[in-house]
């Protein structure tokens, strides 16, 4: 076995010692016996013929109290049994070279998605791995959980960045200055350039450089002037034959590891066009929406925990605020993985990757966070509680999904397989939706999210199956509501509402379903009568009316697109975050609010 290529999932729990209850154990072995020679006196003998339901019932009476004492008890009949403890189970993925149970827990190391790489990149990034296979029906590929991609199998493209807390990664050559002293040699250094260089590079580098021309001095005398002026000039002439070398490029973003191109729809992301000033200008992204974006991303950057993960309560989760007449209790308190895979796709949405971007670091953490949460069925939803459960597993899953879609990194395949895999078993098979636990019978807000998991999963070169395609159209057929069908429900026979209305459009434009011109119009007319406004800001709303609008184009986008740009900069605070008083804002915190609302301004270019 390579220990190298191996992976295993370690978990530690502390569990606190149970301690032993003599008493307990001698009453209930005391009890049993006089139990058990009660029962055998009655059944064999003549004292059980006399009122035999009074004696039943007291055996039984006694019975249960013995249940009762067994039960209060610490120990199963004087055999020692560990009850476990409440202490969270941390899962750390690691080598088995890594593997030292001797070792103190906080000496062992968890490696991370830049780890173990080769020393030496290819020339080109196709040789980086094996282009990707037809990956087949996700059902009938789901792996086990233990069966992880092992981690050194994917090339190295990073180097040492800086920590969360220093986000600003600037990639520049800094050269040494080379002064020429009369009492010394001159001699050239290289520093650390802070970026990848390819070997080649380096090598003709060195060769350029080669030794140093200088012949040292036999004698302690300084040297003549004669020798000092050949020595500046063949030092010259090699610093001029160095800043000849072209620098090295970044990895292009819009070329995977297996070398093919990005999806189309996730392109224009990456695209400064030299004819627009900013990107997305050409579908009405100005400066102030960009300048906007720009700082919601960095207050996201600052509030990521070293363990990649965002706290959902930390930023005023989980509060109560009865919306729509319903109470939902501390709903979103827990939810680190659902805003986390939100934040996520505000970085990615800007253009960052684990791989590429300004923000590379954060983004790998955030998916080395969720990757870690992830339970041997494939779910993602961590510990959220019941309504906000199938949320979170489908936004870290859209995540999780999109990463993979955009860089082709092969290490993110088994978890996005067994992700989208719990997504197609949790689809209620008769109504063909989701809800809050598998197989509950569907509503539209859930509903949306799922579509838009399977929908990057494709993106990602995933196979849908047939019948789960079939089901969700189902499903969206009966939330139609409208005099053309155009309308959506939130759950089938409610009425419409713009919410879902708007969700159910995204849903129809991506499925390619229930699209009809006469739908599309109902659903758009009625979507613009409320525009983005700050007298009722909801941010889910906003999020699909503009995945919607933006996808429709034309008038009605213009007309959404103008709202956004002036209403959603304009509540944005001054630490670049966005306030929880929003209708939902309550439940998820400012993280959700603040990547909801940097995602409406990415819909400028965050889909093409």
């Amino acid at each position: 076995m390579n220990p190298m290529g191996c992976l295993f999932l370690f978990a530690e729990q502390a569990t606190p010692t149970t301690s032993i209850n003599r008493t307990v154990g001698v009453i209930v072995w005391v009890g049993l016996i006089v139990f058990s020679i009660a029962f055998f006196v009655l059944s064999w003998t003549r004292l059980g013929n006399a009122k035999p339901l009074i004696k039943c019932l007291t055996l039984s009476v006694f019975a249960h109290v013995l249940l009762a004492i067994f039960f209060y008890g610490t120990q199963m009949l004087g055999l020692e049994m560990d009850l476990g403890g409440n202490q969270p189970v941390t899962i750390s993925l690691i080598t088995e070279s890594e593997l030292d149970d001797t070792a103190p827990v906080e000496e062992r190391v968890q490696p991370k998605l830049d780890e173990e790489y080769p020393e030496e990149l290819p020339d080109s990034p196709a040789e980086l791995v094996e282009p990707s296979e037809e990956i087949p029906n996700v059902v009938e590929t789901v792996e086990p959980a233990e069966e992880l991609p092992p981690v050194n199998e994917m090339p190295e493209q990073q180097v040492d960045q800086p920590t969360v807390a220093e986000p600003e990664i600037t990639q520049k050559i800094e050269s040494e200055t080379i002064e020429v002293q009369e009492s010394e040699e001159a001699e050239v250094v290289e520093e650390d350039s802070g970026i990848d260089v390819e070997p080649d590079v380096i090598e003709s580098a060195e060769e350029i450089v080669g030794e140093s021309p200088v012949v040292p001095v036999e004698s302690d005398a300084p040297p003549s002037v004669d020798a000092r002026i050949e020595q500046v000039a063949a030092i010259e002439g090699q610093l001029e034959a160095i800043e000849t070398v072209e620098p090295v490029p970044a990895r292009d973003p819009m070329v995977r590891l297996d070398g093919k191109q990005i999806p189309k729809q996730y392109q224009a992301r990456f695209n400064h066009s030299a004819t627009e000033e900013i990107r997305g200008a050409a579908f009405g992204a100005t400066l102030e929406t960009e300048a906007a974006v720009r700082a919601g991303i960095e207050w996201l950057v600052k509030t990521q925990h070293e363990n990649g993960r965002w706290d959902a309560s930390e930023f005023g989760a989980g509060v109560d605020r009865e919306v729509d007449g319903q109470r939902r209790g501390a709903t979103g308190a827990n939810a680190d993985t659902g805003i986390s895979g939100l934040a996520l796709l505000a970085l990615m949405g800007d253009g960052n990757t684990h791989l590429t971007g300004q923000y590379r670091i954060t983004v790998q953490h955030g998916l080395e966070y969720l990757l870690g949460q992830q339970g041997s069925d494939g779910n993602l939803s961590g510990a959220a509680s019941l309504f906000a459960r199938m949320y979170c597993h489908a936004m870290a899953t859209i995540a999780v999904c999109e990463a993979y879609a955009l860089t082709g990194d092969k290490r993110l395949r088994g978890f996005a397989e067994r992700a989208i895999g719990f997504t197609i078993r949790s689809q209620d098979k008769q109504t063909g939706g989701w809800r809050y636990q598998p197989a509950d019978a569907g509503d539209m807000s859930q509903f949306g999210w799922q579509v838009l998991a399977l929908r990057s999963a494709q993106q990602a070169g995933m196979t849908v199956p047939q019948k789960t395609k079939e089901l969700m159209v189902k499903f969206l057929a009966s939330c139609n509501t409208g005099t053309r069908g155009g309308l959506a429900a939130y759950r089938p026979g409610f009425g419409a509402t713009r919410t879902m209305t708007a969700e159910s459009l995204t849903c129809r434009i991506w499925l390619d379903a229930h699209r009809s011109v006469e739908q599309v119009e109902e659903a758009s007319e009625y979507i613009v009568l409320q525009l983005p406004s700050q007298s009722r800001p909801d941010l889910y709303y906003w999020y699909y009316g503009s995945l919607s609008m933006r996808q429709l184009g034309g008038p009605a986008w213009e007309s959404w697109s103008g709202a956004l740009k002036r209403v959603v900069p304009v509540i944005q605070l001054a630490d670049g975050s966005w306030p929880t008083d929003t209708k939902w804002g309550g439940y998820g915190g400012k993280v959700y609010s603040t990547a909801m609302a940097v995602l409406c301004l990415e819909s400028f270019y965050r889909y093409q």
